[in-house]
């Protein structure tokens, strides 16, 4: 979606704000932004759908205007192009031998939980371009993990269809790199946007259907993992070999 020197002004403005939607077509329409404008830039800016966004600017500019012209509420006008469609869109993702907690911070296994969060430090990622796999490799932390902890965890997906790692945050200290903050699942709907960075936009797993859906492993330094694959399996133990 592209946007016109104005709407960027209003969207630099309103992003990450956390602005309510109402206050958000307020803005838009002091700014001298039309109804169609301020819906396209506040359904960038606040991840709410069309319609949505569509009642609150026509109420909202409604107060402002009350004869209700053409040029401020003309809401036949608003285009907004449409994401493409991944071609592995809908095609599941196997969890071969372990859960993923309601915490969105634990993994399970074989009657165990795993705390990622808390007892284990991250290490490393590692894409192998031709075999299409990612491994992303723990280890028990000498600081907070237990003796009864396995030494080293390895998240391993098979079958890579999609991968996108985004950057830490130049502003927290190098050790929120080994802190996982959370794992969740990602709409394919919000991959293009920058949006859910902020808002944290998670599908959890006991509710979606999250197999469809890419998983996203967040951490506190910032980075982003977002990855779809065929099959995903965690490997525990002193080599990462195990189960």
């Amino acid at each position: 979606m592209s946007f016109s020197p104005q709407e960027l002004a209003l969207k630099a403005q309103l992003d990450h704000t956390g602005v309510p939607a109402e206050v958000g077509a307020r803005i838009a329409k002091q700014s001298g932004l039309g109804a169609a404008r301020a819906v396209r830039v506040l359904h960038a800016v606040l991840g709410l759908s069309v319609e949505e966004i569509t009642a609150v600017v026509r109420r909202e500019y409604a107060r402002w205007e009350p004869s209700g012209r053409e040029e401020d509420v003309g809401f036949e006008n608003i285009t907004m192009d449409a994401p493409p469609v991944p071609a592995w869109a809908g095609v599941p993702m196997r969890r071969a031998n372990f859960e993923v907690a309601d915490s969105m911070i634990e993994f399970g296994q074989d009657g165990r939980w795993y705390d990622l969060h808390n007892a284990f430090d991250f290490t490393s990622l590692t894409y192998d371009v031709t075999a299409r796999t990612l491994r992303l490799s723990w280890v028990r932390s000498p600081r907070y993990g237990s003796s009864e902890d396995p030494a080293t965890l390895e998240l391993r997906f098979n079958d890579v269809d999609y991968l996108v790692v985004h950057p830490r945050d130049p502003d927290m200290p190098p050790d929120e790199d080994l802190t996982l903050e959370h794992v969740g699942y990602l709409s394919p709907d919000l991959l293009g946007q920058a949006e859910w960075f902020v808002n944290d936009v998670l599908i959890r797993t006991y509710d979606h259907p999250v197999e469809q859906y890419p998983m996203l492993i967040a951490f506190h330094g910032g980075q982003r993992v977002v990855v779809h694959a065929r099959e995903i399996s965690l490997h525990v133990g002193d080599s990462g070999e195990g189960a």
